[in-house]
Formats: structure tokens, C-alpha cells, sequence
């Protein structure tokens, strides 16, 4: 870590322009039309320097990335309302364009020249490559409600979009959504307790597309050339997909809104199901192929749960407020089937550790994939005639990384224009693979590799002044060490309990080079994820040309309140 710290170095820049602009034109006092376009335009430089004689790189290397980053946003809207009696309508038409323009240049510098001079130049083997990633979205869409009463409202909605990242017989996907909700509290007349109600339902269609550039081979040039012409070569290491079709998910939502106590206490609650279909999926491929990866459309995935949010302004006293909140949510993330013939689907792995995570058939979503300890029907772990256990040959889901529920609560004291907040996450029941805690038991580093350390070295000592090797020691009863929990197979059915001590460094190192399960944690949280302490200027001290300022101090992610995982932050 000292080297890393004195010797190498990662340091970035970024700079960032945005603007917004709205133009509105009133044509009469039922119609107006509405132009807005956004901009973000960052560029960001990166670079990672690797000094020489460092383990793994003792040449050096240098690495300078320049990334400048581009999104266009512009919209133009019709918007109509009007009131009828007792019936209100609102309608809405207009189109969108939604463009990203992205380009990144990377240039690595190996094997170090001189020393103390760190510029790409001093660099025997200079190597540069640029990327791209451009795409396009156009969207026409509509959408009208009617309202009765102020009780009773119907709203329809149609979208259409365009994408360039699809075929062009596929690009275009039209996805409607239908809504309802009455206003219940219309009806109460006492409304001191229940100030407001409603309850509403409704149903949605949506479509997505994917990244560019995976419709067509994508061609690259190499280092080298050949009797004087340049070599070319296929980029993709995914096959294209001509036919590939937009992502398609239908959902239904019902929910309830009230109001009680002259507003001070609110309360929203949803039940949310979504139905995943088409899912544009980067399978692996046979090597005849010559692609390692090949893109189709597969797999249903669905999506099903509640939130919950409560809010409340505990305590008003004059010029003094106190408000707080907390909010619910559990979420079941389903995989429904894949392709045929296939119940996982891969989405990343740490081949150097052998554990994957992925899409498993009638499993959560991120199922954790490893090898797990071989076990007896009650679950205690077998341990071979060596003292170290049996591993499961097969590979199993040994963890999920997807949340039981997620949570959180803030509270806020104002007085007068003054406002302290805080804001808390709670998160529970999602599964860590830690390699930082498997590289700390590898190594010896971590506590836990103390147990038997020291008999273990004692033991050795009074073997080797004893002039036995170590299986007439333990013959004899006299191995002292690490005696791993777990059970022996008596070889008639049952099982007596494991008495076989063993070099401690012996069973980590096999233990993390072989048991994944044994580094999966439960990676729940209580963390306060934000404090913020602001004042807001009166206007009378702003002038006329100023409509507001408030000055604030935030800190974020300042602490965490608890955590299952030892030694690394849960984020």
C-alpha cells in the first residue's frame, strides 16, 4: 500500500457545462405551445501511473484517458386545458429528440524512459485508441385526461419512439398507458381528520432499446502492417443481430394517497407488477462462431412489490418545525425463463475467483454462483482423512444480490430561514462476495486466521526437535493446530465429530482458492447517506433582479450507523 501511495498515482479532472432553455407561447388562454431544450456537455481526463520496478508492470506504464461526453435533449409540446361544467380536460402533444454524443480517446504509454518524467512522450511504446458512442431517440407522443367533479379522472397516454440503435424494421415501438383515480375525500364531509384521499390504478406499456453498434460487423485496423498494406481485422466480440427487437415491459400499479390532520401527516402506498419480455441478452457463443458472444432476444423477467412512504410534521411551535419521514419498499425481481434450452444466464464473473452472478430460472435476479462446502443432510461440513473438508463439485447458488427491502427516514428542524436535515438509507438482505475478505484470509491478514495459529507453530516445533514427520506425530496424538468444525464420514452412514488439526494457512488457502460460499456476507446497512445545513436570504435584502438564494452546506455518505460486512464500506 506505501507504494501505491507514494510511488503511483490516479488522478482526474472534469469540467461541466449544462444549460436549460424554455420558451412558451400563450395563443390563447386554453392552448399554448412549449419549447425546451437541455444540454450536458463534460469532459473528463483521467490518468493512471504505474511507476517502474512496480510488481506485475516493472517497466511502467502510463495510462491518459480523455473522455468528452455530449447529451442533447429537445422537446416541443401543444398543451391544452379547459373546463367544461363539472368536467376539466388537459391535453398534450408534442415530440421529443434525445441525442447522445460520446467519444473517448485513451492513450497508454509503455516501458519508462527516464525517471521523475511522467508524460506519455517518455514512453518507449506509445499506443492510442479512440471510441465512439452515438445514439438517437425520436419520440412522438399524446396524451389527454378528463377529471369530473375533481373527484373522478381518466387519463390515456401514447408514445412512440425511434431508436438508431435498432433495425430499421424493428426500430420503431408504440407503447400505450391507461390511468384512473378517484378522489375519495370529495365525499367525506368532516374532513378535520382526513383531509384528502384518493386511490388510483393503472397500466403501461413500455419499450426500450439497447447500445449502438451491435447490429454490423465493426471493423479496426492493426499495430502492424504487411507488405506495405494495412491489417484488418472484425472488432465485434459479440455477434450482430440483424432482427434484434425492442425490449418490451407491461405493468399495472395500484396505489393509495391520504392526507390527515390538516395535512401534517401524509401517507402514500403502491403495489407495483412488472412483466419484462424480449430482453436483449449477450449469450455465450460457440468458438466456431468466431464470436465469443452472440446477441438475442430472450427471457421474461418479472418485477412485483410495495413501497411505502409516511411523512409527518412532528412538531410546529411558532418560527420552529419539525418534519420527518420514512419509507418502505420490498421489491421480488423474478427470473420467469431464458432461451431455450438455458436456465442461467451469466451477467459477470471473477474467472481468478470462480464465482459469477446472474440470471437463474426461478431464482431472484443475481443469483451468486459458486462452489459451496460438501455437507451431510443436516447441513455439517465433511472433512476429508487430511483434516480439510470436502468441497461440492457442483456449482450452486451460494448467495443473491438483491436487496429483502430497502428503506429509509430523514428528519428536518427549520426555524425561521434557517434548516438543518439528515437523510438515512437502510438496505437488507442482499449477498457480498468479498474478495477483500478473501484475499485477507489468503494472506493471513484477517483475524479469523488466528484460531490454531500458535498451537499449530508449537506443535511444529516439538515435532521437528522430536525428529517424527507429521504423520507419526498425529499417530501418536500429539498434532496440536486448527481444528476444522465440521464432521468425519465413518463409512457405514454416520458421522463422528472432526478432531484433525491442520496448518491454518493450509485450510485459508484452500479454502479461498476453492469455497466461494465461505466469502459470501450479508450486505445490509444502516448508513446516513446525507446532512445538510442551509440558510435562505429574505427577499427583501435580494433586490428585484434576484427571486431567491439559500447558501447551503451538504455533506454526503459523512457516516455509517451499522454494517454486517467487517472491514469495507457495504456501498
Amino acid at each position: 500500500p506505501y507504494w501505491d501511495l507514494y510511488k503511483n498515482s490516479n488522478t482526474s479532472d472534469k469540467d461541466v457545462f449544462r444549460f436549460t432553455g424554455k420558451a412558451i407561447w400563450n395563443i390563447n388562454k386554453h392552448l399554448k405551445l412549449q419549447g425546451t431544450i437541455g444540454t450536458d456537455i463534460n469532459s473528463m481526463n483521467f490518468e493512471d501511473f504505474i511507476a517502474k520496478d512496480t510488481p506485475g508492470t516493472p517497466a511502467g506504464k502510463l495510462t491518459d484517458q480523455i473522455f468528452n461526453n455530449r447529451t442533447l435533449n429537445a422537446e416541443i409540446l401543444a398543451l391544452y386545458n379547459n373546463s367544461w361544467g363539472d368536467f376539466d380536460v388537459n391535453a398534450t402533444a408534442g415530440g421529443n429528440i434525445f441525442k447522445v454524443n460520446n467519444k473517448t480517446t485513451t492513450n497508454v504509454g509503455l516501458n519508462q524512459q527516464m525517471n521523475g518524467i511522467q508524460n506519455i512522450m517518455n514512453y518507449q511504446e506509445q499506443n492510442t485508441r479512440e471510441s465512439m458512442y452515438k445514439k438517437q431517440i425520436s419520440s412522438l407522443y399524446a396524451s389527454a385526461s378528463l377529471g369530473y367533479k375533481h373527484t373522478y379522472y381518466l387519463e390515456g397516454t401514447l408514445r412512440g419512439d425511434k431508436s438508431s440503435t435498432l433495425p430499421s424494421g424493428n426500430n420503431t415501438y408504440i407503447y400505450p398507458s391507461v390511468s384512473g383515480s378517484l378522489v375519495f375525500s370529495e365525499f367525506i364531509k368532516n374532513k378535520k381528520f382526513i383531509n384528502y384521499g384518493k386511490i388510483r390504478a393503472s397500466w403501461a406499456k413500455v419499450g426500450s432499446d439497447t447500445d449502438p453498434y451491435l447490429l454490423a460487423l465493426n471493423y479496426t485496423t492493426g499495430k502492424y502492417s504487411y507488405a506495405g498494406y494495412t491489417i484488418g481485422m472484425i472488432a465485434n466480440s459479440t455477434q450482430p443481430n440483424k432482427d434484434l427487437k425492442p425490449t418490451m415491459t407491461g405493468s399495472y400499479e395500484v396505489g393509495l394517497e391520504m392526507k390527515f390532520l390538516n395535512g401534517r401527516l401524509g401517507l402514500d402506498a403502491t403495489y407495483y407488477n412488472q412483466n419484462s419480455k424480449n430482453q436483449i441478452l449477450s449469450l455465450a457463443s460457440t468458438t466456431t462462431s468466431g464470436y465469443p458472444y452472440r446477441l438475442i432476444n430472450a427471457g421474461e423477467i418479472q418485477n412485483k412489490g410495495i413501497e411505502i412512504a409516511l411523512n409527518a410534521r412532528a412538531l410546529q411551535i411558532k418560527d420552529f418545525a419539525w418534519d420527518l419521514g420514512v419509507n418502505f419498499s420490498k421489491n421480488t425481481n423474478k427470473v420467469k425463463s431464458l432461451t431455450d434450452g438455458m436456465d442461467y444466464f451469466e451477467l459477470a464473473k471473477a474467472t481468478w475467483c470462480g464465482v459469477s452472478v446472474g440470471a437463474q430460472v426461478g431464482e431472484n435476479y443475481g443469483a451468486i454462483r459458486g462452489h459451496d462446502f460438501k455437507r451431510t443432510p443436516d447441513g455439517q461440513i465433511i472433512i476429508k482423512a487430511t483434516g480439510l473438508p470436502e468441497v461440492d463439485p457442483e456449482i450452486k447458488t451460494i448467495g443473491n444480490s438483491t436487496w429483502d427491502w430497502t428503506g429509509g427516514f430523514y428528519s428536518t428542524f427549520s426555524y425561521k430561514n434557517f434548516r438543518l436535515s439528515a437523510a438515512f438509507d437502510v438496505k437488507v438482505g442482499a449477498d457480498i462476495y468479498s474478495m477483500s475478505m478473501r484475499s485477507a484470509y489468503q494472506t493471513g491478514k484477517a483475524k479469523g486466521t488466528l484460531a490454531g495459529r500458535e498451537e499449530w507453530y508449537t506443535s511444529e516445533e516439538a515435532r521437528k526437535a522430536s525428529g517424527m514427520d507429521l504423520a507419526a506425530w498425529r499417530e501418536a496424538g500429539n498434532c496440536k493446530g486448527f481444528v476444522v468444525e465440521g464432521v468425519i464420514d465413518n463409512g457405514d452412514g454416520t458421522y463422528r465429530k472432526n478432531d484433525i488439526a491442520v496448518n491454518p494457512e493450509d485450510y485459508w488457502k484452500y479454502v479461498a482458492n476453492g469455497v466461494q460460499s465461505a466469502f459470501i456476507y450479508d450486505n445490509s446497512y444502516v448508513k446516513c447517506r446525507e446532512i445538510t445545513f442551509g440558510y435562505t436570504f429574505p427577499e427583501s435584502i435580494l433586490g428585484k433582479y434576484v427571486k431567491g438564494l439559500t447558501v447551503s452546506f451538504v455533506a454526503r455518505n459523512p457516516f455509517i450507523v451499522w454494517k454486517n460486512i467487517p472491514n469495507i464500506d457495504p456501498d
